[in-house]
């Protein structure tokens, strides 16, 4: 498998696991995308401490964390301004 078909899938993996577990804390849905953009950023710190192929597949692993939870933040964000117009409106 090519190595951007599998970065495409684990990130697509990451937004869509971040995206149902916010959707379980309703009131604090942000904090999971924020949380996980956080976690992703240091992953990717510490892939520069390990060496050789290990630490490429953890600066690799933590990118694609990364991007999804970065997608679910920018989603999360827009549907929950989305809502709260609608109950401006209302």
């Amino acid at each position: 498998m090519n190595g951007t078909i599998q970065f495409l899938i684990i990130t697509l993996v990451a937004y869509l696991l971040i995206l149902f577990i916010s959707k379980l804390l309703k009131e604090k849905a942000i904090l999971v995308p924020i949380s996980s953009t956080i976690i992703s950023i240091i992953m990717f710190a510490i892939s520069f401490t390990v060496e050789g192929f290990e630490g490429l597949g953890y600066g690799f692993l933590s990118l694609a964390v990364f991007l999804g939870s970065l997608l679910a933040l920018i989603t999360l964000t827009i549907v929950i301004s989305m809502k709260k117009r609608k109950l401006k409106e209302t």
